[in-house]
């Protein structure tokens, strides 16, 4: 996002969790005087996998104070400002049709439940301050990123960077290759790339409310491994399946019409093309001559 920003002619304040702690509202203080054009909320305390349903109170405390935070500051000092958030897909029900009419719509899933009303809290945040005091915002909700840059040490990663660096192990030192549950359980990906330059089409159109930005594809995890297996140069491997190990919801699909009418062309890499840009990275950062 910054880099695509910085391209377009930007000048781009983005300080660093170390610069700026959004859960403590006085560190805000010397941003307060410069007024901004455009606030990008993109920040959340969480990671993937089963981290949020061991760290449900943190999750909450932790994502309640950064949000409500971000949104004060932004009323107070920054209201002529256009402010665009993250959602999620963890805030749609299990049973949802994921279109964005029902995303305060049911109960998220049991294990996603507080960080996914953590996320609707902003979106209702957003709707009451536009309301009371006009001012602008919009909420883009994303189906799982992937691309090039992400950092795959010292956290729980997404589903997807998990398969390539399990792959990557089993290729250089012949670690087995273990997934979570039968791998029938079903996911989608986008391309971070996509995301942003879709995002951004909607922000120069000025589109409020909330919006689903997704590739609108679905696969199964074993479809994902053998995917990733093969562009890492895998002809044979063995998986072990890690039965009792968290899964998540069984499927996760965002609906796309929404955007597909709203911006005149709709950015969608190839899964192929993106999972060998995102390898290729990975392995050329963390592998080759390491």
């Amino acid at each position: 996002m910054i880099k695509k920003l910085v391209d377009n002619g930007n000048l781009v304040v983005s300080p660093t969790s170390n610069e700026l702690d959004l859960r403590y509202f006085n560190d805000f203080g010397i941003y307060n005087s410069h007024k901004y054009d455009l606030i990008f909320h993109l920040a959340a305390w969480t990671q993937a996998g089963d981290f949020a349903s061991k760290f449900p109170g943190s999750q909450w405390i932790n994502n309640q104070r950064i949000n409500t935070n971000v949104v004060s500051w932004w009323k107070e000092f920054q209201p002529q400002a256009y402010f665009i958030s993250i959602g999620t897909s963890c805030s749609y029900a299990s049973e949802s049709n994921y279109e964005e009419s029902s995303y305060l719509d049911g109960f998220p899933h049991g294990d996603l439940l507080v960080y996914g009303y953590t996320k609707r809290m902003v979106y209702l945040a957003q709707s009451a301050l536009e309301k009371e005091f006009g001012l602008k915002s919009l909420v883009a909700v994303p189906s799982t990123l992937y691309g090039k840059g992400y950092e795959i040490n010292n956290r729980q990663p997404h589903f997807i960077f998990d398969l390539i660096k399990k792959c990557l192990n089993y290729k250089y030192f012949q670690t087995p290759i273990e997934i979570w549950g039968n791998g029938k359980q079903k996911r989608e990906l986008i391309l971070v790339d996509d995301f942003v330059d879709n995002l951004l089409q909607l922000v120069i159109m000025g589109h409020t409310g909330l919006i689903n930005i997704g590739s609108g594809e679905e696969y199964e995890i074993l479809h994902y491994l053998n995917q990733v297996a093969k562009i890492c140069g895998l002809d044979n491997y063995n998986v072990k399946f890690k039965l009792d190990a968290y899964v998540g919801v069984l499927s996760k699909k965002l609906a796309i019409n929404k955007i597909a009418n709203t911006i005149p062309k709709v950015k969608k890499t190839s899964l192929e093309k993106g999972l060998r840009l995102t390898i290729e990275d990975i392995e050329s950062r963390y592998y080759k001559n390491n």
